[in-house]
């Protein structure tokens, strides 16, 4: 019925018999589903592309290699994938930002170069908190300082946990 009433407007409108082209063009249908789906791919890889070009770190590398994957990497292999200031803050930004796109499904994380990560980076924390470093400064102060920046770096962990249970499925029992 849907067939016949489609096949009406389209005659009346265009000169188009939907029946016969149909039937002289057997394959019509699945070349057209397989051409939509390669094209839903196409837009869909292309949508990805974008997003992970507007997520750009100076210690990440974040891509989209599939659809609903993202590939995070640590990206200091000069300096072993270590763990600076910087390193910190972008971890909370990029998780926060994956978690909040409903595309994601999956996140891989991995270190760029020989090895995953050589800790924390002490050459660079020094230089980036001098406050605790300096010894002329009260105990007491330097060490509130040093649970502040531990309490952040808490944070990047805790991130990640966020959006692991915010990307979970739920199961169906």
């Amino acid at each position: 019925m849907a067939l016949n009433s489609l096949n009406v407007k389209l005659m009346s409108k265009h000169g188009i018999n939907l029946s016969q082209t149909i039937a002289e063009f057997p394959g019509t249908i699945d070349l057209a589903k397989n051409r939509l789906a390669a094209l839903a791919n196409v837009m869909t890889q292309r949508a990805c592309a974008t997003q992970s070009t507007q997520l750009n770190y100076q210690t990440l590398a974040v891509s989209v290699p599939n659809p609903h994957v993202a590939h995070v990497e640590l990206n200091r292999p000069e300096k072993g994938n270590a763990m600076n200031l910087t390193f910190w803050r972008e971890m909370v930004e990029c998780f926060k930002s994956l978690g909040a796109n409903g595309d994601i499904r999956a996140i891989v994380v991995s270190g760029r170069g020989k090895i995953f990560t050589g800790g924390l980076d002490l050459v660079s924390l020094t230089q980036e908190m001098p406050d605790f470093f300096d010894t002329s400064k009260d105990i007491g102060r330097r060490a509130k300082s040093l649970r502040q920046t531990i309490e952040q770096f808490q944070q990047s962990f805790t991130q990640i946990e966020q959006v692991i249970y915010d990307t979970s499925v739920p199961s169906g029992g």
